[in-house]
Order: C-alpha cells, then structure tokens, then sequence
C-alpha cells in the first residue's frame, strides 16, 4: 500500500497526536505536557493561550481533508475537547459540549491515558483504532465521503505503524455475572437514545440476542437507571467485539467482559466453611440463572458442598468461596457457595 492511499488514515488522527507531542510552528513551539487525561483537560486553556499568540498551520497533507471547521477529540467518559482550524490554521482549542464538529476522535480516558503516556501516540492510536477501542467519525455529508474512503485505505498503513498497548482497565458499570459474557449498554435516562423499553415482555431479551448476535444472550439487566446489561453463558460461542456504544466506559467497541473459568471469585480456598447469617439455604437449580450457568454452578456446588441466598441486597457477611450477584430489576441478592 502506498503512502498516498496511507496518508488518509493519518490525516484525521494527526491531530488526536496533537496532544501528545508538541507542536512546532515556524514561529514557536506549542509546549504540551501531559501524559494522562485529567492532566490534559487541565492544560487546555494554556495550549489555547499559546495557540492564540503563535500561529500554528495545520499539517499541510490535512489541510486536504479540513481547512476550516472543528475537530473534536471525543473522550467517552469525560468531557470533549474541540480544536478550532481556521484558514488553515489551528486557531484555539476548548473543552466543550455543544456537539458541533467536522471530524472526530472518539476514545475512552483510559486508553487516552496509554496514548498520551507512549512515545509514539500516533502508533498507540492506531492498536486502539484497529481493535475498535477508539473510532473516528465525520459530520456533514461530504465530510462522511472523505473520511470513509479514508477508512477504506488506511487500515494497511495503521497496522504498521501500530505499536503494543496494554489491556486498559477502564471504571465499569457491570458487576459481577458469574458464568456469563456480557456486554454493556447505555440508555436514557443515562444519555439521550432510547435503545429498548424493558418493561415490554422478552424487550430485553430480544435486544440482546440482537446486539450480540446470539439466540443464548438474554438480558441480565434492563431497568428504568439506563444501563443494559446483556450476557451470553460461558461455553456457548460469543462476539469477539460487543456491538458499538460511544457511550461505553471501556471504548466504543471492547471485547466482552468474561466472567467464565472462575472469574469473579470472592474469598480464598481456605474460607471457614461456616454459613453467613444473613444468608438462607436455597435449591439451586430452582434459580431462572441455573439454566445458563449450569456447568459452572454445579462445578461451585461440588466443590463447596453447600449454597445460600440473602433476602437483601447486603452481601453475605461471612466467607464464600464463590459469590453471584442477582439482579431482577431493582431487586438485588446474593447467592454464596461456601
């Protein structure tokens, strides 16, 4: 693949590498420090002051792609950060909410914190964008156009340039689902779309099988707080990828959270034995989770030889050898095998 077909790839998320390196103009250099995003949103109004008194062009290869308008660096978990450009010239940058923009970069604060810490962000961009934990879009017709033909030559040269990245941990709103795949959604009231109305009979379901394209999803959360919580049992076949959602804390498109071969486990292997007392014996394949995580709870039961229920949402105030948080819409519980 050429540079010239390449080239597009870069044009867009040159200007995402903006904060990470400094720029030189012919007249001064923009001084830019930070190497996490916190650190960074503190630094925009001193890259702004410095972009009003030096003028600094925008690479001359992007001015193919944009002379006037606003790109926006779109941080899923924090607030966005827009550069102005101007006749060419990048004439300021602000943290913003207006949503108006031509193009943009779209990555969680986590995996901003890694571009920001590497040596070669540009590289560190490329691992996220190829594996779909940062995105790039375009508003406006042409605009569209021109970056989706971009897209369809750049992905050769991202993978050259890309360098190793570590497993970002990002903040989740997922707690633990032994036995299961999940991915999350978000929904009104969290942010503005609608996805599902999950009062509706099987709604939740039905849009889970959907979005992870598997008959075995089934939603383990769908209330009126926002949050869809889909998952799939372990040993039945999953996406690699969970279906796009810019609002995912983890990135727009992150793998699917396991909670399969003893993920999740709470407590030690040296735990008491002993019931907690705030928890009540129950019959475990009487339980709608049992029919989904069947292997995995027999496997816990053999084990441990005993299992028990709060009646609350309180956990277990004893040791458990292995834990599962129940939650059937506002109602939360524990079982525990000890």
């Amino acid at each position: 693949m050429g540079l010239k077909k390449g080239i597009w790839g870069f044009l867009v998320f040159s200007l995402l590498v903006f904060f990470s390196v400094s720029i030189v103009s012919a007249e001064c250099p923009i001084k830019i420090s930070a190497k996490t995003t916190s650190a960074l949103l503190s630094e925009v109004p001193s890259i702004d002051s410095q972009l009003k008194s030096c003028s600094t062009e925008v690479p001359s290869e992007l001015k193919k792609l944009i002379t006037n308008g606003v790109f926006l660096l779109e941080i899923t978990d924090n607030d966005d950060v827009y550069i102005d450009i101007t006749e060419g010239i990048i004439t300021g940058v602000r943290i913003g909410t207006e949503g108006k923009y031509d193009y943009r970069a779209t990555v969680s604060s986590c995996n901003l914190d890694v571009i920001l810490s590497k040596e070669n962000g540009m590289g560190a961009f490329a691992a996220y964008y190829l594996s779909g934990k940062a995105n790039l879009g375009a508003s406006g017709f042409i605009n569209k156009i021109k970056l989706f033909f971009g897209k369809m030559f750049a992905r050769g040269a991202l993978r050259n340039i890309q360098v190793p990245v570590e497993d970002c941990v990002a903040s989740s709103d997922i707690p633990t689902y032994n036995g299961f795949n999940v991915c999350e959604f978000y929904q009104a009231p969290l942010v503005t779309k609608k996805l599902v109305t999950c009062t509706a009979y099987k709604a939740g379901d039905s849009f889970c099988v959907n979005s992870m394209g598997s008959k075995d999803a089934r939603a383990l959360k769908c209330d009126d707080t926002g949050l869809v919580i889909c998952g799939i049992p372990c040993g039945k076949s999953a996406p690699s990828m969970c279906a796009a959602d810019i609002n995912r804390k983890r990135g727009n498109n992150a793998a699917p959270i396991s909670f399969c071969n003893n993920q999740g486990v709470v407590g030690t292997t040296t735990n008491s034995g002993e019931k907690p007392s705030n928890c009540y014996e129950t019959y475990m394949q009487g339980h709608s989770e049992y029919q989904y995580a069947k292997a995995q709870w027999d496997a816990w039961l053999a084990e441990t030889g005993n299992i028990c229920q709060t009646q609350t949402s309180e956990k277990p105030n004893g040791d458990c050898k292995y834990l599962y948080e129940q939650i059937k819409g506002n109602d939360k519980k524990w079982l525990c095998w000890y």
